[in-house]
């Protein structure tokens, strides 16, 4: 049986916001679409660099959930202005950068044993959830986010300069063991 859906966008305050409805008029679940590009890939809406439900290549959907699965990790370019309903990462080594802004409402995932870098500017209205195990640190957060588990650390305030042991990454790393869940 399948179902017959359409995507409706819209723009409220300059941020792009994405519903899908279902054949009954309802709302559904955004999809989620698994990060397969390159690393130094590009996330952009034209480039189809992500595999959706049924292991097709596609463009990034605005409003989608999206998922980085891959061992290897890497970098990921956000070339312009992407929007997604969740991120999460099951995947070790990911660093998202750029200079388009990451628009996210919902949750930030990071499993257990992994390690992953937001150093985009995320921007929230509603606010984020750092769920899972795994470390996420964030460079440029606009927006509220709240910590359930293990560690989210504001990378902003890590030095990352020649002189690697100067006085701010030192109190970055002091916070960081201070601060991490």
């Amino acid at each position: 049986m399948s179902t017959v859906s359409r995507a409706v966008r819209t723009v409220v305050f300059g941020m792009l916001f994405s519903l899908t409805l279902g054949a009954a008029g309802g709302f559904a679940a955004p999809p989620q679409l698994r990060w397969n590009g390159p690393a130094g890939g590009v996330w952009d809406t034209a480039t189809p660099n992500w595999l959706d439900a049924g292991d097709n290549a596609v463009a990034w959907i605005p409003g989608a959930e999206a998922s980085f699965e891959s061992a290897a990790g890497g970098l990921v370019e956000i070339a312009a202005d992407v929007s997604a309903t969740n991120l999460t990462f099951t995947g070790n080594g990911y660093t998202l950068l750029g200079a388009g802004r990451l628009r996210v409402e919902g949750a930030l995932t990071a499993a257990a044993a992994t390690t992953n870098c937001i150093a985009a500017d995320l921007r929230t209205v509603g606010g984020l959830t750092k769920s899972g195990a795994g470390a996420l640190a964030l460079a440029r957060c606009a927006g509220p986010v709240s910590v359930q588990a293990a560690a989210c650390w504001p990378q902003a305030r890590f030095s990352r300069t020649r002189r690697s042991r100067s006085r701010p990454a030192r109190r970055w790393s002091r916070w960081a063991s201070r601060t991490a869940v």
